[in-house]
């Protein structure tokens, strides 16, 4: 039988498995004042405590005080900090700023492969030639979004046991000269540590990460809005017209 929550911050402390106590240590309350916020007992909530524990749950005051949506996210792995992680990744990733905001989750030992830098004649780049290869030039815009996410769990083991990540991206790129255009990249991330083995303090390390494209080229079709796509068709159709009458 699934498990149920009264509040998507009960839900969040089994998930995270931090106790009321501990999270309550951590922001500064009473076990009291957690305990109640997590059974949903909210007739006089205070704005401060509220404060306090979204900022370190990441929750949404909504999220804290409200059952958890019975709906299974594509993109949620389990693990606030890794989302976190993943959110920051497809923040900055075709940025100059992806190699500073993003270091905190990269392991010492870290790796980066892939198809393109077979190309490239290297097997594997680091970190700081990964990010100098990533990073694209203005005035184009890059706009990451991640779009599927799940753990690789050979053999049936548990889900919070494993230390493979597949995930599925999609970057769009923007222009004011050209149409729009996307790209699909699979990416399979190894972390230092699976959820169940790291510690409340531990931040996530990312040890290896390979990827490759799905898409080999980014692709107008489907992206433009139906009346610039309507535009583009009725201009073609005019500069066809203009052919025929110069002949």
């Amino acid at each position: 039988m699934a498990d149920t929550y009264p509040t998507g911050l009960a839900q969040w402390l089994k998930l995270n498995r931090i106790s009321e106590c501990q999270l309550a240590r951590e922001v500064g309350i009473t076990p009291t004042a957690l305990g109640n916020l997590a059974r949903g007992r909210t007739a006089s909530v205070n704005k401060r405590i509220l404060d306090a524990v979204a900022h370190r749950t990441q929750l949404s005051f909504d999220q804290i005080l409200r059952p958890p949506v019975e709906v299974e996210s594509l993109i949620a792995t389990g693990d606030h900090r890794i989302d976190l992680c993943l959110g920051s990744i497809g923040k900055y990733l075709h940025t100059p700023e992806m190699r500073d905001k993003c270091r905190r989750y990269i392991s010492a030992d870290f790796s980066c492969s892939g198809a393109r830098y077979g190309k490239l004649g290297q097997p594997s780049v680091g970190w700081d030639q990964m990010c100098a290869l990533n990073e694209m030039q203005q005035p184009k815009q890059y706009t990451t979004v991640l779009t599927a996410a799940s753990w690789y769990t050979p053999h049936g083991i548990a889900q919070h046991d494993s230390r493979i990540l597949h995930t599925y991206w999609r970057t769009v790129e923007t222009s004011p000269t050209d149409d729009p255009r996307y790209g699909d990249n699979f990416v399979a991330y190894e972390w230092e540590q699976s959820i169940n083995e790291m510690s409340v303090i531990d931040i996530p390390k990312i040890k290896s990460w390979w990827w490759d494209q799905v898409i080999d080229e980014l692709r107008r079709d489907s992206i433009a809005p139906p009346t610039a796509r309507r535009a583009t068709r009725a201009s073609a159709e005019s500069n066809a017209t203009d052919d025929n009458v110069l002949k």
